[in-house]
């Protein structure tokens, strides 16, 4: 029997097809309805939209994660899901090669529905491979605390475009955490896609990515693929820290032997995953659409300091690197208004650099140029084709199609063509989804598997067949229609329709292919990169600081408090002071996110007043600061000096870098034994309880001359949630 969905012969009787992970539905499917896994958005757009999420662990600002018991899987994963399911649908993830922006808050979480591993495209059957792997011993021994988040964020850059595609964590090494639940469906497809048992077998795989065959115009795609190898192998366990970094670093510094910049590299990877497709590799013109639109949201979010692209390419690696990416931020750096932005898409197009054989892959010769669809109307431009006078001037809209004329060599071209939503809609700015082909105006086409618009119905039945990468479906008077979308996509608009006339020869072909993730990366771009860019600088600032810190930089050391204080306690690597005034706050780099507040807030005496802020905006940095009034007049909120401090686990997330921190570096998450070692015994206050998340805290006080410091301990772990400090006036 065959996949309804990616057409191939699979057992009889399967539920899941072991190619193409969706599930196998009895009876006849319209193709342009995925099945499956593929019902399900690649939530790389919509939800990261939940790739970059804001929530402290995203790339470029916040730190990588590598200490194996602080690692949390993705908190948007759906971690109820079967591993079977995660295991059927990583297999057909690897088979598509490299199978392989940003959502309104993208970088840094993504669940885990399909797990997508690197397949073998070069070894031939039986070939004896023997190839020799550098492996610098300088990182061996090494752990967690003794390596740069910085160079795990530049290495995790190498493959950053698969890691979005499949919906991981662009954060942790590999996308996943070796004590990930999940982590079994990677060393199942190592197996599955590449025939790696074992790590003697992944290396050598690596070595002959690597090694010099002749031809540089493919080694960024090889060298992402590599280094994307190993990270797997360190999440299943065949590397430890150390070992991973000794192979991985040597060909990251290949790497920069090679290319200039993310840029350069990227387009390298994208511009041969694209005829990998073309050329029978699984995937589909939505896929390509995919990786190119991630690429370039991580050009672009590099620019305004963030995402996986925001750390310098040209960094000296090493496991005390630090990215002098931060160095010179401009919170008033300008960005283009909606009305002057070129779309990410125009920017990003890759032109394909040869037709192949998939006609799904999205690629078309017209005239003898290549375009993958939706082409901007530049690059139909940059061949040579003018639009028609009365058609300069027009103005695109983002949901409504506008017919452009094109003319080259005195033939026309009629085409449609939209803009993006918060963009430019001038003409030459906006994309070419739709076209009728007909065999009029001299004009020639030419689709992947050599049909032309002479081709004949039993033709474009055996070309299609010959791919095999996808079920067609034939309509009334023999029409057949096959789609475009890829993989994972929600709308399946993009299809390709052939009509017969009565001599069963191509009448004309309906060609439409747009880009969802093309589309909503533009609302990324501007709620997430632009509209947030002073956020983003902060948070990349205080990463900076801390980075320097522990590895020795411009930045200060991190002080220490030798006694407990109620009015004092360290963030990062500055004392603060609790007392201040609100003004004073804002100046030490806290922000308001409490609607309730009012300058002319007046707080009665034996009243108290609490507020929600952000330091440096950072979302994951939240606490309640508050004023308890003990005199006997109202106090005016502006004239007030601060005497309450409450952090909370639930909203200062960001312990990994940006710590706060009392007396001895007791933090949140330490445990109530280290408390006793600092501070002694603490009193137990009678009837101060509460409970987050269904787990019971109890207070524990220690009382000062001047207030109080209070710890929340969970009963259940005897850990941290919460310190409150309390001043008494």
């Amino acid at each position: 029997m065959r996949c309804n969905n990616c057409g191939n012969e699979i057992e009889n009787g399967s539920n899941f097809c072991t190619y193409c992970g969706a599930r196998v539905v009895n009876g006849p499917v319209n193709v342009q309805q995925p099945v499956g896994n593929m019902q399900q958005p690649v939530s790389n757009i919509q939800q990261p939209v939940s790739n970059m999420q804001n929530n402290g662990t995203y790339m470029g600002q916040m730190p990588v994660t590598l200490n194996k018991a602080n690692v949390k899987a993705p908190q948007n994963s759906k971690d109820n899901k079967a591993l079977l399911t995660i295991l059927v649908v990583f297999i057909f993830s690897l088979v598509v090669g490299t199978v392989c922006i940003i959502g309104y808050k993208v970088f840094s979480k993504f669940s885990v529905q399909r797990v997508g591993v690197l397949e073998d495209t070069d070894s031939e059957p039986g070939e004896q491979e023997n190839y020799e792997l550098e492996k610098d011993t300088i990182y061996s021994g090494m752990d967690e605390n003794m390596v740069s988040e910085d160079l795990i964020a530049w290495l995790n850059a190498t493959y950053a475009i698969q890691t979005d595609a499949n919906e991981l964590d662009l954060t942790v090494i590999g996308g996943m955490d070796p004590d990930d639940s999940n982590v079994g469906a990677i060393e199942e497809g190592l197996k599955a896609g590449w025939g790696i048992n074992n790590k003697e077998d992944l290396v050598q795989k690596v070595g002959k990515l690597v090694a010099d065959d002749g031809d540089p115009s493919d080694d960024g795609w090889d060298y992402s693929r590599a280094e994307e190898l190993l990270a797997h192998g360190y999440c299943v366990g065949w590397f430890n820290l150390g070992e991973y970094l000794g192979y991985a670093v040597p060909i990251g510094k290949k790497i920069q032997d090679r290319f200039g910049s993310w840029d350069e590299f990227g387009d390298d990877y994208v511009t041969n995953y694209m005829s990998w497709v073309a050329n029978g590799g699984m995937g589909f013109a939505g896929d390509i659409n995919q990786r190119c639109t991630s690429h370039q949201i991580f050009v672009t979010g590099a620019e305004y300091y963030y995402g996986p692209y925001a750390v310098d390419f040209d960094m000296q690696l090493g496991s005390s690197a630090i990215a002098s990416y931060y160095d010179s931020m401009d919170r008033n750096k300008e960005f283009p208004d909606a009305s002057d932005k070129i779309s990410e898409h125009v920017k990003g197009y890759i032109a394909p650099t040869e037709l192949g054989v998939k006609t799904t892959s999205g690629i078309i010769q017209i005239d003898g140029d290549l375009y993958m669809m939706p082409a901007p109307v530049k690059a139909f431009l940059d061949n040579g084709w003018e639009i028609d006078e009365s058609e300069k001037n027009a103005m695109l809209s983002w949901n409504k199609e506008t017919e452009l004329t094109l003319k080259r060599n005195g033939r026309e071209l009629v085409l449609g063509a939209y803009t993006f939503a918060n963009t430019s809609g001038a003409v030459e700015n906006g994309y070419v989804d739709r076209f009728d082909i007909e065999a009029k105006n001299g004009i020639e086409y030419v689709l992947p598997g050599g049909i032309t618009t002479s081709s004949t119905h039993d033709e474009v039945v055996a070309a299609l067949r010959a791919e095999s990468s996808r079920e067609f479906k034939e309509g009334n008077g023999g029409s057949i229609d096959i789609s475009l979308a890829g993989r994972a996509e929600q709308y399946t608009t993009n299809d390709i329709n052939f009509c017969f006339d009565n001599d069963k020869k191509i009448s004309v072909i309906f060609y439409n292919c747009n880009s969802y993730y093309a589309d909503d990366a533009e609302s990324t771009v501007r709620n997430i990169i632009f509209d947030m860019l002073d956020q983003n600088i902060g948070d990349a600032n205080n990463r900076k600081a801390y980075l320097d810190a522990k590895y020795g930089g411009s930045a200060k050391k991190e002080p220490v408090i030798d006694e407990l204080s109620c009015t004092e306690c360290v963030i990062g690597n500055e004392i603060y002071s609790i007392n201040k005034t609100i003004s004073e706050l804002f100046d030490s780099g806290w922000e308001l996110d409490d609607s309730s507040y009012s300058g002319n807030l007046l707080v009665q005496p034996g009243e108290s007043k609490v507020f929600f802020m952000h330091y440096m905006g950072i979302d994951g940095a939240g606490a309640y600061y508050g004023y308890y009034n003990y005199s006997d007049s109202p106090v005016r909120i502006t004239d007030a000096k601060f005497n309450i401090l409450h952090i909370k686990d639930s909203n200062w997330r960001v312990t990994s870098y940006l710590p706060v921190k009392t007396a001895k570096k007791m933090t949140l998450g330490n445990s109530y034994s280290e408390l006793v070692t600092y501070f002694g015994e603490a009193q137990i206050p009678d009837n101060v309880e509460q409970e987050r998340q269904g787990r019971h805290m109890t207070a524990y006080d220690y009382d000062l001359q001047d207030g109080k410091v209070r710890f929340m301990i969970y009963d259940d772990d005897k850990t941290v949630g919460d310190i409150i400090f309390l001043q008494v006036d």
